[in-house]
């Protein structure tokens, strides 16, 4: 393992891969939701509907993990190497009032799914920031 470059970790970032977002339920149990997001240089954004349970559950305790992984190929033997960004931090959640943030995290994805990012469903979604307090990105393999 070793830490990856600030040029991998900017690739990494700006790559169409979901990242993971765990959360804490009422019984202190980790949920796990796979989730689309923009990082902007300080923070995660990220925005949904607002009645996802992952939401309630930040509403309620806004301690999260997030993950951003992508194998990136395999050493002789098939061990998988991978770049990592394993994150600790709060959530606060507001209104994407404007759908900005929304349209951001659409146009990012849309290269992978071939559509243009246009987002007709921006009212309603709750915008997600998560400020990491740990921030470790490794190169895994």
């Amino acid at each position: 393992m070793r830490p990856l470059r600030p040029a991998e970790i900017a690739e990494l970032l700006a790559d169409e891969v979901s990242a993971h977002l765990a959360t804490v339920d009422e019984s202190g149990y980790p949920h796990v939701t796979p989730v689309r997001f923009v990082w902007d240089g300080d923070c995660f954004r990220l925005t949904d509907v607002a009645d996802r349970p992952h939401l309630r559950r930040m509403r309620s305790d806004p301690r999260v993990g997030f993950v951003v992984h992508r194998e990136v190929g395999a050493r002789s033997g098939g061990r998988q190497v991978s770049r990592e960004i394993r994150v600790t931090g709060e959530a606060r959640l507001t209104d994407d009032v404007d759908g900005s943030w929304t349209s951001r995290i659409r146009e990012k994805y849309a290269r992978r799914s071939g559509d243009d990012g246009h987002c007709e469903e921006t009212a309603d979604r709750v915008l997600v920031t998560i400020t990491p307090s740990r921030f470790c990105a490794v190169a895994v393999g």
